[in-house]
């Protein structure tokens, strides 16, 4: 059973995945965000730190881990 956390911070990275395939990393923002997750940006940066970890975490969750599910690079 998934955490209301874990849950949380997947809905995130989806959102965030979903921006960073129609925007440039430069052009994607903390409002797009919040927009696109419905979540607030206090919510956003209670589980990222910052967009370059945010970006990080998409890129593991939906590049690394899926090509290579025996290899996960972190726990969150």
């Amino acid at each position: 059973m998934i955490s209301k956390s874990e849950e949380r911070r997947n809905q995130i990275l989806v959102g965030a995945f979903k921006l960073f395939l129609v925007k440039e990393y430069a052009d994607v923002t903390t409002a797009d965000l919040e927009e696109i997750i419905g979540l607030s940006r206090g919510a956003i940066y209670y589980k990222v730190k910052n967009k370059e970890g945010l970006y990080r975490a998409v890129i593991d969750k939906f590049v690394f881990e899926l090509s290579y599910p025996e290899k996960k690079l972190t726990s969150n």
